[in-house]
């Protein structure tokens, strides 16, 4: 899904839930119906979360030091960021082995 509002054409913009709810729901997240953009749900620092996620993953935090040294705030976003996915691929293997 583009994420540039920029981008987004008239006729996107209304499937896509940008002003107002989208006629169908654009994605699911622990068993809700979103109906808006995602730019429109979340914060630019949970984006920034999510973005710099990878780089967690692959053992580059953001400050000088260990975990220790991290913010509170960035290691809970990993946290939920990292049980989400988590969650998310258990249910795909479980439809996958069905």
């Amino acid at each position: 899904m583009n994420l540039d509002c920029r981008r987004c054409t008239d006729n996107l913009k209304k499937t896509r839930g940008c002003k107002k709810k989208a006629p169908m729901p654009l994605f699911n997240l622990d068993g809700a119906d979103y109906f808006r953009c995602p730019l429109k749900i979340i914060t630019r620092q949970s984006g920034e979360y999510v973005h710099f996620y990878n780089f967690f993953r692959d053992g580059y935090l953001p400050n000088a030091g260990g975990v220790m040294d991290q913010p509170g705030k960035f290691l809970d976003a990993m946290s939920v960021i990292e049980g989400t996915i988590g969650e998310t691929e258990k249910e795909a293997e479980k439809k996958w082995r069905k």
